[in-house]
């Protein structure tokens, strides 16, 4: 499917507002572009726009740069994929009017684009959870060979493939770029999209976002790097950081101090994620699990302390109901900084195979317009790996339906 972006653009010297939305849709060699002083609401009233001319395609994977010639700042705001609905003209950069089904965390559901008589007017109804993407962890299908794993997770319905980097290699650092060319390969002659990585410090030795130690820090802030630049090869976005273990409360250490330690690994990994493209999401994790980091207020904390784009957050429905939050209330409250998402269950095993409610749960998700990646990852693998995707994307898309 087509890609599109949405950067808010500052200090363009022809705006006198001083900040506007460029829309980007990409359109063969180049993306149609339109500015929009404000973005639409989902059935909210129409907003004026202006065509531009045609933005370059790399505006696509850029988060955030300079806009060449001195014409401003740029900084990605929402991005997804697009379908044409409805069209008055064969050619996409011909058309004058469009019906476009968007999948974006910010424009999800049905947009408008029409001409009028001195510019454009783009209007956005209510989203769907039809285009919504859904992935499924690599660990899943334990010692299977990974191009059989690809093929039947493809064959299941899932578009997308996270991968855990322990079941590839000890340290990130030991796949060659051979290997990596070749996984990458793999996955597309599948027809999936690498999602990224997560479990990112499970099975490894001497990392620790949390050590009192700063030469420890240091070298965890490294070898996160190695990871941004392993999944960036892979056609990857996401690292999901949840390593309970590696960011635990060490003794000796308070949990404001560990709160600084994380703020310091993950604020000087921002330039290697600018550098790849690639995007850390926290995750909060029960407090079973780990001492840092337990509910999503307190890590959206941490986000806004960092202050990147490249540093966001990651929702998990297992480690939600832990909460005293009821789940629906917590992707609501933290929905402006969510960036990916795992549906499992309290049970350790995928969506519909225990007691969660994902009908509103999926809701939530509609409401705020999240329509990213959704992947399944389970604990219990006792149903084995076939029944477990299978029925897993099969829940998802009865649950989907409903919601609408």
């Amino acid at each position: 499917m087509p890609r599109f972006a949405v950067l808010e653009h500052v200090g363009a010297p022809d705006d006198p507002a001083g900040r506007h939305f460029d829309l980007l849709l990409e359109a063969a060699a180049a993306c149609r572009t339109w500015r929009l002083m404000t973005l639409p609401t989902a059935a909210g009233d129409a907003v004026a726009a202006i065509e531009l001319p045609p933005h370059r395609l790399v505006w696509l994977e850029r988060l955030e740069g300079e806009v060449s010639g001195g014409r401003g700042f740029a900084r990605r705001v929402d991005a997804g994929v697009y379908e044409v609905l409805a069209s008055d003209a064969a050619e996409l950069s011909a058309a004058t009017e469009l019906v476009l089904e968007m999948a974006g965390g910010v424009l999800g559901g049905r947009l408008r684009l029409e001409a009028t008589g001195n510019g454009w007017a783009v209007s956005l109804g209510r989203g769907s959870l039809a285009a919504m993407r859904y992935a499924i962890c690599n660990e899943t299908y334990g010692d299977w060979p990974f191009a059989k794993a690809c093929e039947h997770a493809a064959a299941c319905g899932y578009a997308g493939l996270e991968i855990a980097p322990f079941t590839l290699a000890a340290l990130a650092s030991d796949i060659s770029p051979a290997a990596r060319a070749d996984l990458r390969r793999t996955m597309q002659a599948a027809g999936l999209d690498c999602v990224g990585l997560h479990w990112l410090l499970a099975k490894t030795e001497g990392f620790h976002v949390a050590h009192p130690d700063a030469a420890v820090r240091e070298r965890t802030v490294a070898y996160l790097g190695d990871l941004a630049r392993l999944c960036a090869d892979l056609g990857g976005r996401v690292l999901v950081f949840g390593s309970p273990k590696q960011r635990s409360l060490l003794p000796g250490v308070s949990i404001e101090q560990a709160t600084d330690h994380l703020e310091e690994v993950f604020s000087r990994l921002v330039p290697v994620l600018e550098a790849t493209g690639t995007v850390v999401a926290i995750e909060p994790l029960s407090p079973v699990e780990t001492d840092v980091l337990t509910t999503a207020a307190e890590t959206c904390r941490l986000i806004d302390r960092i202050g990147s784009p490249h540093v966001r957050l990651h929702l998990d429905v297992k480690a939600m109901s832990a909460e005293t939050l009821a789940i629906p209330d917590i992707i609501h409250s933290s929905g402006r900084h969510l960036e990916h998402f795992h549906a499992n269950d309290v049970n350790l095993q995928g969506p519909g195979f225990g007691d969660v409610d994902f009908v509103p749960i999926f809701r939530a998700l509609k409401e705020i317009h999240y329509t990213g990646w959704v992947s399944v990852e389970v604990f219990d693998y006792a149903p084995g790996a076939e029944r477990l995707a299978r029925e897993s994307i099969d829940s998802m898309r009865r649950t989907a339906a409903v919601v609408g």
